[in-house]
């Protein structure tokens, strides 16, 4: 049974969703990989907060935003502690606003789990609107849900084309429980794999019969019988 502060936030993702499915023409598509995959991909999976952030012009002029984000605890590619910058094009800067349709944000104070790749000294999202799973907090516990944005989910399909539909957000109960999942996932990708050994592939030759005839075996000469050895009286 999902609790109210779940049927909360779906209510305003359906929202969220209606005004997607109203203008697609202005969203983002994205592929949606499932979380082992996600896992594997990911350089660094962080449980983080907001700690502060800064909007500004880059080297091209583009608006860029730098978010810095104090580890609560480090899945992979981090540990507790750390102070981590996500980087995004995109921001506000003096009245003009650019962002990229589907672009995560991040709040001051924000608790959430972030899967990302690093890029120099930084690190960006696993992809636009895919990433970043919002933490929610209630008096039933701690779940996480994922922050989709303007985008469109392309679903990866065993045979034909991928199957193309709205963004729904994956919720998960259990924090702690998610953390470990994500923990094996990575532990497992880890293990040495055996490498087959450099083997050549022999053809085998058939036998070639031997032509040559069979030397007769020397005769046995017959052995001497051997005379009985006579009793001897004991005294």
């Amino acid at each position: 049974m999902i609790n109210a502060a779940i049927k909360k936030w779906f209510l305003g993702m359906s929202l969220a969703l209606t005004v997607v499915a109203a203008s697609s023409a202005n969203a983002t598509i994205v592929v949606v990989d499932p979380l082992d995959v996600m896992t594997q991909k990911s350089e660094v999976v962080v449980h983080a907060v907001v700690y502060g952030q800064e909007v500004r012009s880059d080297s091209r002029g583009r608006i860029i935003t730098l978010t810095t984000v104090e580890v609560v605890d480090g899945l992979k590619g981090a540990a507790k502690g750390d102070l981590v910058v996500i980087y995004q094009v995109g921001g506000t800067l003096n009245g003009i606003s650019q962002w990229i349709a589907g672009n995560h944000r991040f709040l001051p104070g924000e608790e959430f789990l972030l899967f990302g790749v690093r890029y120099e000294d930084m690190v960006v999202s696993y992809g636009v609107g895919i990433g970043k799973f919002k933490i929610v907090r209630d008096e039933t516990g701690a779940f996480l849900v994922e922050d989709v944005n303007d985008v469109v989910a392309a679903y990866r399909q065993k045979d034909g084309p991928m199957q193309m539909e709205e963004a729904v957000p994956r919720v998960f109960t259990g924090l702690e429980q998610f953390k470990g999942l994500i923990r094996d996932i990575d532990a497992a990708s880890n293990q040495p794999r055996l490498k087959p050994t450099n083997l050549r592939v022999i053809k085998p030759q058939p036998i070639r019969p031997i032509n040559q005839p069979l030397k007769a075996m020397p005769r046995m000469q017959p052995v001497k019988a051997v005379q009985p050895i006579a009793p001897v009286k004991l005294k």
